[in-house]
């Protein structure tokens, strides 16, 4: 199973939800959170779509259907960036997301088009996107309980 990325935030969350007893920094914090939040949530969503697009979801998938798919997931995985010194915590999540991309590359790259290895890889996604939706759900359900708001998440990505 690969990581969940918005697992780490949650637990996140919680940490700074438990020190966070200055006013200005908790604001800086809650601050500094809300963009973590929604930088995760852009690319959790970008990579959700990636893997719904996995060839092994058609019969018809084709080599270079799968060579496609293996780019995306690069593309995915390159757009996170690199950290940029301000936390630990940014750090976390990118290696977090890293970690979850470079899980599914090897994946998908392993299996290839070979009939037999598609539903390996077509459970690993469709597990992730459940997990990765419930662990949004319990971020917005914690957050909503501390008084933090944090814009809805669009239905590709709690519809899993």
């Amino acid at each position: 199973m690969p990581d969940i990325p918005a697992s780490e935030l949650c637990a996140l969350l919680a940490r700074l939800l438990a020190h966070g007893r200055n006013p200005e920094t908790r604001r800086t914090a809650v601050a500094n959170f809300q963009q973590l939040h929604a930088d995760l949530r852009r690319w959790n969503e970008e990579l959700v779509a990636v893997l719904r697009a996995y060839p092994g979801f058609v019969q018809s998938g084709a080599p270079p259907d799968y060579d496609r798919f293996l780019d995306r997931l690069a593309a995915c995985r390159d757009a996170l960036g690199e950290a940029d010194g301000s936390s630990d915590a940014h750090a976390t999540l990118l290696q977090s997301a890293r970690n979850t991309t470079d899980f599914f590359w090897q994946l998908a790259a392993d299996a290839g088009p070979y009939l037999q290895r598609r539903p390996r890889v077509m459970d690993a996604i469709q597990t992730y996107e459940a997990a990765s939706a419930m662990a949004f759900a319990e971020l917005r359900s914690t957050a909503r309980a501390a008084g933090l708001a944090l814009p809805d998440l669009p239905a590709s990505v709690t519809s899993a």
